[in-house]
């Protein structure tokens, strides 16, 4: 659809009440239908979900991008701006767990930088940063529920562990048995 001059979207009728007008498809649609878009006014971009994806998916169709040429680019971006990746990856990755970095930051606090299992600081380096790796977020994988921060080690060993209380509780009572006998073996 050709774009509307200002004096055509006059004699449009007005949006509804909790509706928005999709700039493309001209649809009066529920607000969710639309992706988020923090720089405008309402919170929602312009175009929604589908009219979005048509127009982007028609416009990688007409100017393709050579993938080794994306890859070139993807890298000096990385390479450029490595505190904005490192935010964006922090962002989209709290996101998944329905988090903010702010309320990250909190949860942090709260359990003073310290694993929600062991007590102990994430000790884990991430070997692309050579700094020391965020504690992991633990989330129950039934109901998507985040529960706590978690060390790498101790993050691990619950997921090995299939999350399960009873499988556990053994393998801590199979550990307090044998740390109390004797190490050596005997022929």
């Amino acid at each position: 659809m050709p774009r509307l001059t200002a004096a055509q979207r006059a004699l449009e009728p007005p949006v509804p009440a909790g509706l928005k007008r999709c700039s493309k498809c001209r649809s009066d649609k529920v607000p969710v239908e639309f992706d988020r878009a923090a720089d405008q006014p309402d919170g929602r971009g312009r175009q929604c979900k589908t009219c979005r994806v048509t127009t982007k998916a028609a416009s990688q169709t007409a100017n393709p991008v050579d993938p080794a040429i994306r890859r070139v680019y993807v890298a000096r971006y990385r390479a450029r701006h490595p505190e904005r990746v490192r935010e964006s990856e922090r962002r989209s990755s709290l996101r998944r767990y329905g988090l903010t970095p702010e309320l990250y930051d909190q949860m942090l606090e709260e359990q003073q930088g310290a694993c929600a299992i062991c007590r102990k600081p994430e000790t884990v380096v991430d070997p692309a940063t050579a700094t020391t790796k965020p504690l992991a977020v633990d989330h129950c994988h039934e109901t998507g529920q985040t529960r706590a921060l978690l060390c790498q080690r101790c993050n691990v060993a619950i997921g090995l562990l299939a999350h399960d209380p009873k499988t556990i509780r053994s393998a801590a009572t199979y550990v307090e048995e044998w740390a109390c006998k004797s190490t050596s073996i005997t022929s």
